[in-house]
């Protein structure tokens, strides 16, 4: 790397230039010397095509930067936004979870955002925002280790600040990490940081606040992701320890597990045989689990549960015997169990430097078609932090020798995803750059690019539009705002 010349060293420079100077004669030619009046034209012409080349570069970044930013409405908070939920019977209610420990209840407008409500009681980050499946009730889950539930219609007679919650449910011995409602009733589950998962009766009637169930015992680690399954007959959750786990919710007990890491965990054994730790316990586990999605019904298979891990991998978990069905890899095929990798899978991705955390994954809603219309097929979108995101059918995930539909490069790495609320097959993918790309997931084309982000996103949203064929995006940033886009897609 070249060093700047340093003030002594210029200076030391000088006296030797005035030390020959003073050496050497200097003669001057008068017919080298040019008239004053010759060239001014030409050197005012140059001067100009300057100052017009400046003033363009001037233009095309007041341009550029007005493109940064091209969202309809941008709504400030004074730290981070870290979740969102929109309510299922009116969407134009939003819950916004943040890192000053409050949550807040805002109505999206054409055009502006309303504040309707502050939620304040927790006394650390609120991490997950979930209405009920009949949008009556809102749960808030915070580090704090507690969910809090909140009265949607107490919130909306009221103006100002909430510090009442209708309930504080309470249980995990470390923070909460996600809520899931019933899909049809008032129970409510989290998943903690101490390896437990807690589900309570969440009801406005008699009992509500009281712990049906503590699913204890599968998990070693953080209980990273869960939900109730599709049915609401079973709870799923994943832990950053690669374990898969259902739970039957009536009696609490274990209705089957999967350690979807095995193989990492038996490489990394040995790797640290090889270099002498073999005493020395692994903060995070190869193979840990960091994000989940279940395979809708409309996909024709059986209740299948898809998991994204910290070294790159999606796995799929058979949910009725805990089995571990395969893994989707880069561009290579599905791994069916009991049958070899292909051979562009033969590395093994979390030993290789281009394995990535996948933190973004999810189907699409499945459409309402007429009678006699062309059915769209269900996708999965995978993205990871490396910037890649992969598209897959759904109804294709297990069928042998059948690969993405599509790969996408990213302008960064994916932190979380959102499909059309409709059933289209259009994607909105959050980044660490603060880019949401928005990606047809039939075509692999990225329809539009919503910017204005400073920071990552940490949430992102797809609601339903004001006018017919349009949806607004939602977007929740590591830079203390919300933004919103209003798109419209072509059917």
């Amino acid at each position: 790397m070249s060093v700047p010349p340093s003030n002594t060293d210029k200076a030391e420079e000088g006296n030797t230039n005035r030390q020959e100077d003073q050496e050497e004669e200097i003669y001057i030619n008068p017919d080298d010397c040019i008239d004053l009046g010759e060239g001014i034209d030409d050197s005012a012409e140059v001067a100009a095509d300057e100052r017009a080349g400046v003033n363009n570069d001037l233009l095309e970044a007041a341009e550029e930067e007005e493109e940064q930013d091209n969202c309809s409405i941008t709504y400030p908070f004074t730290d981070a936004a870290l979740s969102l939920a929109a309510n299922p019977k009116d969407h134009t209610l939003v819950a916004v979870g943040l890192q000053n420990d409050t949550a807040e209840l805002l109505r999206i407008r054409p055009g502006s955002v309303e504040p309707l409500r502050i939620l304040r009681g927790h006394t650390d980050s609120v991490v997950s925002v979930a209405f009920s499946f009949d949008g009556e009730l809102l749960a808030t889950g915070s580090y704090d280790g507690t969910v809090r539930i909140w009265e949607m219609a107490k919130l909306m007679a009221e103006t100002g600040d909430c510090t009442t919650s209708m309930l504080t449910l309470e249980g995990p011995g470390e923070g909460v990490e996600w809520v899931s409602w019933h899909p049809k009733g008032h129970a409510v589950c989290a998943g903690s940081q101490d390896g437990t998962a807690w589900m309570w009766w969440a009801g406005k009637a008699s009992g509500g606040g009281n712990v049906m169930q503590v699913f204890a015992g599968a998990h070693g680690s953080s209980v990273n992701c869960g939900s109730f399954s599709i049915d609401g007959k079973a709870v799923v959750t994943a832990g950053l320890d690669g374990v898969v786990a259902v739970w039957n919710p009536r009696t609490g007990a274990t209705a089957a597990s999967c350690r979807t890491n095995e193989e990492e965990l038996q490489r990394s054994q040995r790797q640290r045989q090889v270099d002498g730790d073999v005493d020395m316990e692994e903060e995070v586990p190869e193979g840990g689990i960091v994000s989940m999605a279940l395979m809708p019904p409309e996909a024709g298979s059986s209740p299948v549960a898809l998991v994204g891990t910290i070294d790159g991998d999606v796995k799929l978990v058979q949910l009725e015997t805990g089995k571990l069905l395969g893994k989707l890899r880069g561009s290579s095929d599905v791994q069916i169990a009991g049958q070899p990798l292909s051979a562009t899978d033969g590395n093994n991705s979390a030993s290789t430097e281009d394995a990535y955390s996948v933190e973004a994954l999810g189907f699409s809603v499945p459409a309402t078609t007429g009678s006699g219309a062309q059915p769209t097929p269900i996708l999965l979108a995978a993205g990871d932090l490396k910037g890649k995101l992969l598209i897959y059918e759904a109804s294709k995930l297990l069928a042998r020798g059948s690969g993405p539909r599509h790969q996408v490069s990213l302008s960064s790495g994916a932190t979380r995803l959102a499909w059309h609320p409709h059933g289209l097959p259009v994607v909105a993918v959050g980044q660490t750059d603060g880019v949401v790309e928005v990606i047809n997931g039939l075509t692999g084309e990225v329809l539009s690019k919503c910017l204005g982000h400073q920071e990552q996103i940490l949430d992102v949203l797809c609601v339903p539009g004001f006018e017919e064929g349009w949806f607004r995006v939602v977007s929740a940033g590591d830079d203390n705002c919300i933004k919103i886009f209003d798109l419209q897609v072509m059917t």
